[in-house]
């Protein structure tokens, strides 16, 4: 189909859509489909026989508790008039991708997780390379260990039989994990006293990597907080972010008002406005949020330069004593590098989308 044809068909077919009063996307593609499959002058009979309906009183909904909309009168026509293939295309595609994609996938061998070990080792002819790991746990520590400017406790996890996973997806045999946390005694120190409330859990963002000296695995803190300490910084982040667009708003009408109020004595006055902008109120945590940036991205914001502004005290701190009382330095360091490539991700990433609208 060539691209002239192709334009001419989603004219009629929008043309259509907005006789009809149809503005959400589904149904405009499926009048676009009728217009493609079975014709312009089908549809638009459709259409004429939709309207004549209509003027003469409308069309009941099946169950005869409503009277059909114009669109839906439209559609219940072309769903009797067109053939039953060409129907199922239109009116239940999912379906027709459903089969697609069984009959796709049935071209590959099924896989057994117990039969992993069939698998693997010829994968590891030609190993990918990872830059980095994180993880995100959940839970309550167990002893603690205290340490110089360090916190240690173990912590232990098994896959629940009832966890949901995508499908395809084998379910890994729900045996216990062994997990070592290492969380600087700064960011401890911030939950210690709500983590003794037994209903809260902490929430522990890291770098995750395998101990072969232990034989467990070992979590790098670079974020902690608890669920309820999280629910409380959200609720505030949320109040700053609406606070910062009242207030821009408000700044927007006292800009409007000062305008029209401006005579040609007030013009000095508002070159020197133009030069020196009014500078609205910082954040309380001192972070300059993207204007419409959303509640959730912002606290994560928030949170990772809380940390890096954390680390990078504690290696000035370091590396202020002697090196042979240097102990965590070279471990900070990696977590302030970690710590700000995800603030330089996040911030790119909320850029590029604020570009992209």
């Amino acid at each position: 189909m060539s691209e002239s044809v192709q334009q001419e068909l989603q004219v009629v077919a929008e043309d259509i859509a907005r006789q009809l009063g149809e503005k959400s996307r589904k149904p405009k593609r499926q009048i676009f489909l009728i217009v493609k499959r079975c014709g312009i002058e089908f549809a638009q009979k459709l259409l004429e026989d939709a309207k004549e309906i209509e003027n003469s009183g409308g069309m009941m909904t099946q169950d005869g508790k409503r009277r059909r909309t114009l669109g839906g009168v439209f559609f219940h026509l072309a769903r009797q008039q067109i053939p039953p293939e060409i129907r199922q295309e239109i009116f239940y595609s999912w379906r027709i991708e459903t089969q697609q994609r069984l009959e796709q996938e049935a071209q590959f061998d099924p896989f057994d997780y117990a039969e992993r070990k069939a698998v693997v080792p010829s994968l590891l002819e030609d190993i990918g390379k990872v830059e980095d790991v994180k993880v995100t746990m959940v839970g309550r520590p167990g002893k603690i260990e205290r340490r110089q400017n360090l916190v240690i406790f173990t912590m232990q996890d098994s896959v629940k039989e009832e966890t949901a996973l995508p499908r395809g997806v084998p379910h890994p045999d729900p045996l216990p994990v062994d997990y070592t946390v290492y969380i600087s005694a700064n960011q401890w120190e911030r939950v210690e006293d709500a983590i003794e409330n037994p209903q809260d859990e902490l929430m522990i963002d890291g770098v995750c990597k395998y101990d072969a000296e232990t034989n467990m695995m070992a979590v790098f803190a670079t974020y902690v907080t608890t669920r309820r300490l999280k629910k409380k910084e959200k609720k505030q982040v949320k109040q700053q972010v609406t606070s910062a667009g009242k207030s821009e708003a408000k700044e927007g009408k006292d800009a409007k008002k000062s305008i029209r109020k401006e005579t040609k004595a007030d013009a000095p006055k508002k070159r020197d406005r133009d030069e020196a902008p009014p500078t609205p109120p910082e954040p309380e945590v001192q972070i300059e949020l993207p204007v419409g940036i959303s509640s959730d991205a912002a606290e994560k914001l928030i949170s990772l330069h809380k940390a890096a502004a954390t680390f990078r005290e504690k290696i000035v701190a370091l590396e202020a004593k002697p090196e042979d009382q240097q102990f965590g330095l070279e471990m900070t360091q990696r977590l302030l590098k970690s710590t700000e490539a995800q603030i330089e991700k996040l911030e790119a990433q909320y850029t590029k989308n604020v570009h992209d609208a």
